[in-house]
């Protein structure tokens, strides 16, 4: 019994990747990006950019790529340093469980990005878990980075 729980188990852990539910969920052809059940034509966009945050940030933008091919541009907040990064892509290695000063560029730097977004653009958002530590933007500029790391 406890062998068919144990494979049950793994096989659940293998079926629940990332990669895996990209491959279910997102697609692309002849120009048109599917993300479940929502279609995008590409032709129409001029800009197609994408913020990944949080600790599976760089995994979960891997598997856009597998799925899409390296057409995108964007930015990237992660703890994790990937051992290769995507082209066009910005990295950032923000803090985790806290900001740190490299959170706080990194959401500086997906704030002006955004800022150039137009109804001809299309932002695509891949969040993770730990992404508000990652990309943080104080909105009080008083209070240091120490002083909210002890908060």
């Amino acid at each position: 019994m406890k062998e068919i729980a144990r494979h049950i188990f793994d096989h659940a852990l293998r079926k629940a990747g990332i990669s895996q539910a990209f491959a279910r969920h997102v697609s692309c052809e002849r120009e048109v990006l599917r993300i479940c059940e929502d279609l995008y034509d590409l032709n129409s966009y001029d800009r197609v950019f994408v913020v990944a945050i949080g600790k599976a940030a760089h995994s979960m933008l891997t598997a856009l790529h597998e799925q899409t091919g390296e057409r995108f541009e964007g930015i990237v907040a992660s703890p994790i340093e990937p051992a290769f990064q995507i082209r066009g892509f910005r990295y950032f290695q923000g803090g985790h469980p806290l900001p740190n000063a490299e959170s706080i560029r990194a959401a500086d730097a997906m704030l002006k990005s955004l800022s150039t977004m137009n109804e001809a653009s299309l932002v695509i958002y891949l969040v993770s878990g730990g992404g508000s530590a990652t990309s943080e933007k104080p909105t009080v500029e008083e209070i240091s980075l120490d002083e909210r790391s002890e908060s």
